[in-house]
């Protein structure tokens, strides 16, 4: 053999090794990152469920594969049981205080041991008056509730409307 091939084949060996190095280094990166996307999976299942109770808490607990138990379809009755529960505690609450929700996001900031914090955004409607709340709920341990940072946006241009919902919020 010429030693131009030699120097050939030495370079096909040590780069064949190099790739099966690689490729197992490769897979390696990919299974470590599956089960980081499993764990971040499961984290916000738990941060979901954490904020619900009762047949809604158990409905997603049982959907993200945290308990077993009931099927499918006890679980989906459980909830549109839970849900029209809610849409007419909601709609007696409108009539009660005329005051009607069109969006309310939630979002969790901080979540730990004892301590958990939220941001609300609240926007709706009362006597005419279109409104958008936002503010922070801190809860301890779930017994101690603090509201920070409080914003109201009011959108009138009409001072009995402002008037009138001053009056309804009070």
């Amino acid at each position: 053999t010429f030693p131009c091939e030699e120097e050939e084949e030495m370079m096909r060996k040590e780069n064949t090794e190099e790739l099966e190095v690689l490729e197992a280094q490769i897979k390696h990166l990919q299974a470590e990152v599956k089960g980081l996307q499993q764990q971040l999976q499961e984290e916000d299942c738990r941060n979901i469920t954490f904020n619900f109770e009762g047949p809604m808490k158990d409905a997603l607990a049982y959907m993200c594969g945290l308990t077993e138990g009931e099927g499918k379809e006890v679980v989906v009755s459980k909830l549109e049981e839970e849900v029209e529960q809610l849409e007419r505690k909601i709609k007696l609450q409108t009539q009660i205080n005329g005051i009607s929700v069109t969006r309310c996001i939630t979002k969790t900031l901080d979540h730990s041991g004892r301590k958990e914090v939220q941001l609300f955004c609240i926007s709706g409607h009362c006597s005419g008056l279109v409104f958008q709340v936002e503010f922070k709920l801190s809860e301890v341990q779930e017994h101690q509730r603090t509201v920070n940072e409080l914003n109201v946006v009011l959108d009138s241009r009409d001072p009995q409307s402002f008037s009138s919902f001053l009056s309804r919020v009070e």
